[in-house]
């Protein structure tokens, strides 16, 4: 996972979202979320605002209960070149994803739309906010 700022922002996010939260390495995605997220993260989802410590919380919780399975990462929007300070700018993505859960094996899909805000400090990207609107379907 790296920071700089050649690599197309869409890529960029969408790579640091697979590896914070679709692997399973619990060492790499905290190293992810300590990389690339702001220390002043502000994230908010389905209109709940959390920041970036609640956030980590949060992901650290759900990877603990479910199995995280990414089906489709589909960029839907970012910031055209010319409008990238540097690097940074906005992108949205719609995601299509299944949770199981560990212990009764209960499977959950849900959708979701995430804009994402990136800002480059030191000439490195970072996330510096993030709206999510999800929603969960019945898997049967």
């Amino acid at each position: 996972m790296t920071s700089e700022t050649t690599e197309p922002l869409g890529k960029w996010v969408e790579q640091l979202f697979k590896t914070a939260f679709f692997q399973s390495d619990d060492q790499m995605a905290n190293q992810a979320m300590d990389q690339g997220f702001s220390e002043n993260l502000k994230v908010r989802i389905n209109g709940s605002l959390m920041d970036r410590a609640t956030y980590q919380q949060a992901a650290v919780r759900v990877r603990g209960s479910c199995q995280g399975v990414l089906e489709n990462m589909e960029e839907l929007l970012v910031t055209s070149a010319e409008h990238q300070p540097a690097g940074g700018g906005s992108v949205a993505h719609l995601l299509r994803f299944m949770m199981k859960d560990w212990k009764t094996g209960e499977e959950k899909k849900e959708t979701a739309v995430i804009i994402s805000t990136v800002d480059v400090s030191e000439g490195k990207r970072l996330v510096t906010e993030v709206t999510e609107v999800n929603r969960t379907w019945d898997s049967a």
